[in-house]
């Protein structure tokens, strides 16, 4: 199946972790990376280092999740990841991808549970079949 990691970037010094973050995740076999880029600091990043990015005229967290339904309607699966959440062990995409294959789609969210927000820093959508 298709899959592709998305990523909210706003800020130089997150714009400074664009290319370390792509490149972690390619060698853990994700390759296909989208940088939703917030501003000029993740806009020069991306052209830099040719990385993936869509450029969005205001900023706001609800890019990922737009992004993520026009990903869906494509038919393609989306993990979304907040630039400082770091990926660990010696497989963590396939332990990811273990989670969602035993439980329903949406299922894996790791966030704060201390605020009423509509910010998760790492969840997973599967794209329906039909």
């Amino acid at each position: 199946r298709p899959l592709i990691r998305v990523s909210l970037v706003y800020g130089e010094a997150w714009a400074n972790l664009m290319p370390v973050s792509a490149a972690r995740w390619a060698a853990l076999g994700l390759r296909a990376s989208v940088f939703m880029a917030m501003d000029q600091a993740s806009l020069a990043k991306c052209k830099e280092f040719h990385l993936l990015c869509y450029p969005t005229r205001i900023s706001t967290v609800l890019h990922k999740y737009t992004v993520t339904a026009l990903a869906a309607h494509l038919g393609v699966d989306v993990l979304y990841v907040d630039m400082d959440a770091v990926p660990l062990g010696p497989d963590p995409l396939g332990a990811i991808l273990s989670m969602v294959e035993l439980e329903d789609p949406f299922h894996l969210a790791v966030s704060t549970h201390n605020y009423d927000c509509l910010n998760a820093g790492v969840w997973f959508a599967r794209a329906s079949s039909s």
